[in-house]
């Protein structure tokens, strides 16, 4: 038997249609947050070997620096050596005053006079950035370039925002033919000081340029 196929007709199915749900809006309770209760940070003191890189000149100091600085403006540089011997001879435990006359004896240029006021007075304090800066010059100056670069470099490290122990640096470099390092170590302590060009040559003295001293 052989069974004839029925035809079927496709169902159409129309669009159904949805009706919108209507929904509440869900009210929310803001979260009250409490406020977490934070313990300011202890600040520890500086240790005595930082403070002590930062030596604050007592009274008795920055009056003789006051009456020095008048000196070398009035270029009576023998006077300005001798009111730091007085206040040496009166405190001789301040390292500051032994390095205000190491700085003056440098104008005239006595450089070995210098150093060895220097290294009294890095005897007294080995933390004192001008002392090392200043004998970082005088010992470039006597051709003693290691132990320049062993006291600029000690400066640096403990006053990195120095511009004159980069300005010295630079000077160093610039006597063991490191330009590329001199120039770096000039650029940055203009960076840090824009007027260190007007001061450069502020009391350049000469040695011979001086009369014959008495110094106490």
């Amino acid at each position: 038997v052989i069974a004839k196929p029925v035809a079927t007709k496709p169902v159409i199915a129309g669009p159904v249609k949805a009706r919108p749900v209507a929904t509440k809006p869900v009210a929310t309770k803001p979260v009250a947050t409490k406020p977490v209760a934070t313990k300011p940070n202890a600040t520890k003191p500086l240790s005595a070997r930082a403070a002590s890189s930062f030596p604050m000149a007592s009274s008795h100091v920055n009056k003789a620096a006051k009456e020095v600085e008048k000196k070398i403006q009035d270029h009576d540089l023998a006077a300005a050596v001798n009111i730091w011997s007085t206040e040496i001879e009166a405190r001789p435990e301040n390292s500051e005053s032994w390095a205000g006359r190491a700085s003056v004896k440098r104008m005239i240029g006595d450089y070995h006079g210098a150093q060895e006021d220097l290294d009294h007075a890095l005897e007294l304090n080995a933390n004192n950035v001008t002392a090392l800066i200043s004998r970082a010059a005088v010992l470039r100056r006597l051709a003693d370039l290691r132990g320049a670069a062993k006291d600029i470099d000690r400066a640096v490290e403990i006053a990195p925002k120095s511009y004159q122990a980069y300005a010295e640096r630079s000077s160093l470099r610039f006597a063991l033919n490191d330009m590329q390092g001199a120039m770096a170590d000039y650029n940055y302590a203009i960076t840090l000081n824009p007027e260190l060009n007007k001061q450069a040559a502020k009391y350049s003295y000469s040695a011979n340029s001086q009369p014959a001293i008495t110094i106490r």
